[in-house]
Protein backbone atom coordinates (compact mmCIF):
# COMPACT_ATOMS: atom_id res chain seq x y z
CA UNK A 1 0.00 0.00 0.00
CA UNK A 2 2.78 2.42 0.87
CA UNK A 3 4.40 1.97 -2.56
CA UNK A 4 1.09 2.71 -4.30
CA UNK A 5 0.52 5.83 -2.22
CA UNK A 6 4.09 6.97 -2.89
CA UNK A 7 3.50 6.56 -6.64
CA UNK A 8 0.27 8.53 -6.43
CA UNK A 9 2.06 11.24 -4.46
CA UNK A 10 4.83 11.49 -7.09
CA UNK A 11 2.11 11.83 -9.75
CA UNK A 12 0.58 14.60 -7.61
CA UNK A 13 -2.71 12.70 -7.35
CA UNK A 14 -2.61 12.70 -3.54
CA UNK A 15 -1.26 15.04 -0.87
CA UNK A 16 0.34 13.62 2.25
CA UNK A 17 -0.07 15.23 5.67
CA UNK A 18 1.87 14.04 8.72
CA UNK A 19 -0.11 13.82 11.94
CA UNK A 20 2.08 12.43 14.69
CA UNK A 21 3.10 8.93 13.64
CA UNK A 22 0.42 8.75 10.96
CA UNK A 23 0.51 10.01 7.41
CA UNK A 24 -2.88 10.98 6.03
CA UNK A 25 -3.46 11.13 2.32
CA UNK A 26 -5.95 13.33 0.50
CA UNK A 27 -6.91 12.89 -3.16
CA UNK A 28 -6.15 15.75 -5.55
CA UNK A 29 -8.16 14.97 -8.67
CA UNK A 30 -7.33 18.21 -10.53
CA UNK A 31 -4.31 16.70 -12.37
CA UNK A 32 -6.67 14.16 -13.90
CA UNK A 33 -8.55 16.89 -15.79
CA UNK A 34 -6.03 16.84 -18.66
CA UNK A 35 -6.23 13.05 -18.93
CA UNK A 36 -10.02 13.10 -18.82
CA UNK A 37 -10.12 15.76 -21.56
CA UNK A 38 -7.77 13.72 -23.73
CA UNK A 39 -9.79 10.51 -23.20
CA UNK A 40 -13.01 12.33 -24.06
CA UNK A 41 -11.49 13.72 -27.27
CA UNK A 42 -10.05 10.37 -28.35
CA UNK A 43 -13.31 8.61 -27.48
CA UNK A 44 -15.25 11.02 -29.70
CA UNK A 45 -12.79 10.40 -32.54
CA UNK A 46 -13.26 6.63 -32.19
CA UNK A 47 -17.03 7.04 -32.12
CA UNK A 48 -16.91 9.03 -35.37
CA UNK A 49 -14.61 6.51 -37.05
CA UNK A 50 -16.73 3.55 -35.97
CA UNK A 51 -19.89 5.30 -37.20
CA UNK A 52 -18.24 5.98 -40.56
CA UNK A 53 -17.17 2.34 -40.79
CA UNK A 54 -20.66 1.18 -39.90
CA UNK A 55 -22.15 3.44 -42.60
CA UNK A 56 -19.66 2.13 -45.18
CA UNK A 57 -20.43 -1.50 -44.35
CA UNK A 58 -24.05 -1.19 -43.57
Amino acid sequence: MAKHLASLQRAQLVNAHRSGRETRFEATPAPLADAIGWMTEVGAQWDARLAALSDAVG
